[in-house]
């Protein structure tokens, strides 16, 4: 179910605030800004939610390095093997070889994920406890400039999570990540290019984003949207003539793969509702009297289709229609998804007086 508000959610560890992943980002993003990062935060979530996402979106906002370990790897490949040291001369030492991924320059500045960190048996933790505490592996220093991010399932999603040592869990700052549906499609969806359809089908059904469910062989995440999304071109391109023997079978195969049989069913009846869009053309050229009785995914379609035809010159009859046809949280949705294909519509006299009377819906346009 989509979060408005932050709320405290009780785990298996510790009580911890629920924030979106947008929000996650926005947190990262500010206590680095801030040099506030001797802590590591440790983000915990259902399988999907976008908390690696969130966290490389972070680095790439700050403009900075990112690095991904994995410690569900053997100890030794996170924390480096004995190393010989031999001068003439000198007794032979022992140090150890550092990892590829551990970065030596002292002037480096980035973040450091790592991810499915709960994964790690308690070997890995003991390893992980000292790199996050001390801030050096087998005695090498973590350059300044960098922040330590861990990310994480929890023991209920039955995803390989392993019992936080207790040690470990004192030196960690959870948080816990649920999906925030609008958050998802404002921040991640739209800025990304996910499918107008993907959109407006979450825009409808708002609990549809993520359903997970560790029971279930297969569900619909924020995760499993997104590749869905990279697919729909293809699925596309299969509606014709010479191809409708497996046009419809491969979709399928595909949407239910991704989304379960119960949600790719109810997206793939959506998906059809798009033959029976009304004429754009009439719609952009005469708003006033352009039919608005369609029935909710038809209006959501139809509402997608505007957005990808209307230009400079025909936003200003686009935003008309769409007030007659959803009001306000429709209008945005197109807004949005206009503006980031076509950046020119935000310096049109309509988006200008659209802005002006619905400050609150223009997060992320402007």
């Amino acid at each position: 179910m989509a979060r408005n508000n932050a709320k405290v959610l009780a785990s298996e560890t510790t009580d911890a605030i629920v924030l979106s992943p947008s929000e996650g980002t926005k947190l990262i993003t500010g206590l680095y800004s801030a040099g506030a990062f001797d802590r590591t935060l440790l983000f915990r979530g259902p399988p999907g939610v976008g908390k690696t996402t969130m966290v490389r979106a972070a680095a790439d906002e700050l403009g900075i390095g990112y690095i991904e370990v994995n410690p569900t790897m053997p100890a030794d490949e996170v924390g480096g093997i004995p190393d010989l040291i031999r001068r003439e001369g000198q007794t032979t030492k022992t140090d150890y070889a550092m990892p590829a991924w551990f970065p030596t320059d002292p002037e480096y500045q980035g973040i450091l994920c790592l991810d499915d960190a709960l994964q790690g048996d308690k070997l890995m933790q003991q390893t992980l406890a000292n790199l996050i505490q001390a801030r050096n592996l087998r005695g090498h220093p973590l350059p300044k400039g960098v922040m330590i991010v861990a990310t994480g399932n929890r023991v209920e999603d039955n995803a390989g999570v392993t019992r936080m040592l207790s040690h470990l869990a004192d030196r960690l700052t959870p948080i816990n990540i649920e999906p925030d549906t609008m958050a998802w499609i404002n921040d991640y969806a739209i800025p990304n290019g996910v499918d107008g359809r993907i959109v407006s089908f979450i825009q409808q059904y708002r609990d549809a984003l993520n359903q997970f469910d560790p029971k279930a062989p297969k569900c619909p995440t924020s995760r499993t949207w997104a590749a869905l999304s990279t697919r729909m071109a293809y699925i596309d391109s299969l509606n014709k003539p010479d191809t409708q023997d497996i046009y419809q079978k491969f979709a399928q195969a595909i949407i239910m793969g991704e989304l379960g049989m119960g949600m790719g069913t109810k997206f793939w009846a959506y998906c059809q509702v798009h033959d029976k869009i009304p004429d754009v053309d009439i719609i952009l050229s005469n708003p006033k009297e352009a039919t608005v009785d369609l029935e909710p995914d038809l209006q959501y379609a139809t509402a997608v289709a505007v957005s990808k035809r209307m230009d400079k010159d025909t936003f200003g009859n686009a935003l008309e229609y769409l007030e007659r046809l959803g009001g306000t949280d429709l209008t945005a949705m197109v807004v949005k998804l206009g503006c980031r294909e076509k950046p020119e519509l935000k310096t049109s006299e309509a988006f200008t007086k659209w802005a002006m009377s619905s400050q609150e819906m223009i997060h992320g346009i402007g």
